[in-house]
């Protein structure tokens, strides 16, 4: 099946330097967990982020970007960051934040 963008919120201008790529298939989610995941950390975002972010959901995957280094250590500071992300399969970070 091909990845179609499902849900998309955030700044949608240019690329942000760090993005975060999480497989929801290799996490064993189903699309209603996946859509939940996604709502819980576009909400993370508005609450926590003071630099541009962006999250992108596709059928498989969830893009997590953001453009302010700060923002990226307390998002995987984060509970919810390491809940999803407790194995290294499911998660590429960035060169930047590895």
């Amino acid at each position: 099946m091909p990845k179609r963008v499902i849900y998309q919120e955030g700044d949608t201008v240019g690329a942000l330097p760090h993005t975060f790529l999480f497989d929801f298939e290799s996490a064993g989610l189903n699309r209603m967990r996946a859509a939940g995941v996604t709502r819980f950390i576009e909400f993370w975002c508005q609450l926590h982020c003071q630099g541009r972010w962006r999250i992108i959901e596709t059928t498989q995957t969830l893009q997590v970007g953001f453009d302010r280094g700060l923002d990226v250590v307390f998002f995987q500071l984060s509970e919810e960051y390491s809940r999803f992300a407790s194995s290294n399969s499911i998660i590429q970070c960035p060169h930047s934040v590895s």
